[in-house]
């Protein structure tokens, strides 16, 4: 009875190990999982960019490089615009002493104290908007997705009416 235990537990032993190994195996091979711009789901051993996942790049741990868009002149020339718009703007709203606001009806009223502060914090988050490191780049960027959005959803609305 001893040896027909001991047998069993070396074959359950040497179960968990093939498991254990055949485990390793599959996660080492790399399997991503990805949605197209279509939302059709994709399963693959390659970063979506492309890259194949191997030993030496996991060794390396290096994150390839994001693609950039090239951000056209007269993009960049509009968002420098902006930027000094909202400068002034800001400089203006820092030293009034009064502000007014207008109603959907026309008429014209002062605004609070409170008001008046949170002008003045929402035109210096316009500025830095414009203004800030990269801000080009970001508001190019940032449009770009929301076209590439508009577009997904109108194929999706156009899928869903076939």
């Amino acid at each position: 009875m001893a040896a027909a235990r001991s047998s069993r537990a070396g074959s359950a032993a040497a179960l968990l190990v093939l498991l254990a190994v055949m485990c390793g195996t599959a996660a080492a091979a790399g399997v991503y999982k990805w949605i197209d711009a279509r939302g059709v789901v994709h399963y693959d051993d390659t970063y979506v960019i492309g890259t194949p996942l191997t030993q030496a790049t996991l060794d390396r741990r290096v994150i390839a490089a994001r693609t950039t868009l090239k951000v056209p002149k007269d993009f960049v020339a509009e968002v420098a615009r902006r930027c000094g718009i909202e400068r002034e703007r800001l400089a203006n709203f820092r030293g009034a002493t009064a502000m007014f606001g207008q109603d959907p009806s026309g008429n014209v009223y002062p605004l609070s104290p409170a008001q008046m502060r949170l002008t003045v914090l929402e035109t210096d988050r316009d500025m830095q908007r414009y203004c800030g490191r990269n801000a080009a780049d970001t508001l190019y960027a940032e449009q770009v997705a929301e076209a590439r959005q508009a577009a997904d959803d109108t194929a999706k609305r156009k899928a869903a009416r076939r």
